[in-house]
């Protein structure tokens, strides 16, 4: 079992450079400013890879949601190339939902409305709770897979 938490969590590191430099030409100077990103991260961008990768999968792909994907590394559940591209499409969505909500509050403070900002600084909280639990998911997922592989 300690074997195994280690080879997920050298995974995870391993994964975790090009899953986040697919995000980063959406969100690279907030997430550096965050230490979420490497600003000189030169990664090949996921859907290239999961281009290339999706040829050599025979097995249909099998949905990965931000919320189930935690028990991914338990259950040994095999993470495809398509899974991968959807769940990197709904991080790249909530990265720009929250630049959306970033403007928004900058706006109503601007316009001397902090009921308003302090309502979507709430959101960009909440929203940012989602990122890392999406984040989080993206790895774990990824890491099972590559378990797997090594089995």
């Amino acid at each position: 079992s300690a074997v195994v938490s280690e080879a997920a969590e050298g995974a995870r590191r391993e994964l975790e450079v090009p899953l986040v430099a697919e995000f980063q030409s959406v969100e690279a100077k907030p997430l550096a400013e965050e230490g979420g990103i490497p600003p000189d991260t030169h990664a090949a961008p996921l859907p290239k890879a999961v281009e290339a990768a999706e040829g050599s999968s025979a097995k249909p792909a099998q949905p990965l949601s931000i919320e189930g994907v935690r028990a991914a590394e338990d259950s040994k559940l095999e993470v495809t190339p398509a899974a991968r591209g959807e769940l990197a499409s709904q991080v790249a969505g909530l990265y720009k939902e929250r630049e959306e909500l970033r403007e928004l509050e900058r706006r109503a403070a601007d316009e001397g409305e902090p009921t308003r900002a302090e309502e979507f600084r709430r959101r960009e909280r909440a929203l940012r709770a989602q990122l890392q639990d999406a984040e989080a998911a993206a790895t774990a997922g990824l890491a099972a897979e590559i378990s797997r592989l090594r089995e």
